[in-house]
């Protein structure tokens, strides 16, 4: 669908209706694992409208029953649904698991061991209230259990 060969819902047992695509702009980080992880070497349909963040694209989604677009697993709400993929729920659990494995993983890198400022940061990041703030802002903890 998103590079366009399948064009409507009707080749998919559908209604007869173009698939409207939603995308993200060129250069974000969430269409550059899409594209990596799903998409290959095919390119994503010109067709395609483009949004500049998560949250445009959950919006464009849930506004157009004939539409479909990608976004971060931490955004997905009652406004969207997310599909499975080979019969796998997208939800945190499942992450944690390994069992929905479209993951992309953010990374921190250092010269050497961290200190001063940097270390705090990674320190910050890492506890329990930055933690949960990733969490309220669509991104999946590093722990699994935030008490």
């Amino acid at each position: 669908m998103f590079s366009g060969k399948i064009a409507n819902w009707k080749e998919l047992g559908g209604p007869n209706h173009p698939i409207d695509i939603v995308t993200r702009e060129e250069g974000s980080g969430t269409r550059e694992s899409f594209q990596k992880f799903v998409m290959g070497k095919e390119d994503i349909s010109l067709g395609a409208l483009v949004q500049d963040s998560n949250g445009a694209v959950r919006q464009v989604i849930s506004s157009d029953p004939n539409a479909i677009g990608y976004i971060s697993l931490g955004l997905v709400n009652e406004q969207v649904k997310a599909l499975k993929i080979s019969a796998v729920e997208p939800n945190l659990t499942n992450v944690y698991n390994g069992k929905y494995t479209l993951v992309r993983p953010f990374l921190f890198v250092f010269s050497g061991e961290p200190a001063g400022e940097a270390k705090s940061f990674l320190e910050f990041v890492l506890s329990p209230s930055a933690q949960k703030l990733l969490l309220k802002e669509g991104l999946v903890p590093v722990v699994e259990k935030l008490g």
